[in-house]
């Protein structure tokens, strides 16, 4: 198992990142995009992964994914 697992979640904050033709990356139908969604915060929720709100800025996302990692592997 990895020591830390971040989930960054997002309304579609990731749309230009889509792998065209992937059967999971539909977002043209919005009840497909809700479904996986749902489904990476269900595995977040069961294997105890860290979860970001991507819908903040980037600097916000930033701070929070470095203040996660320094929980996980404190400076010393």
């Amino acid at each position: 198992l990895p020591d830390l697992s971040i989930l960054l979640d997002g309304e579609k904050r990731f749309s230009s990142g889509i792998e065209r033709n992937h059967r999971f990356e539909d977002f043209e139908k919005e009840k497909n995009w809700e479904n996986i969604r749902n489904i990476h915060r269900e595995l977040a929720l069961a294997y105890e992964w860290e979860v970001v709100n991507a819908n903040q800025d980037m600097e916000s996302v930033h701070r929070d994914i470095l203040n996660i990692v320094n929980v996980y592997f404190p400076h010393e």
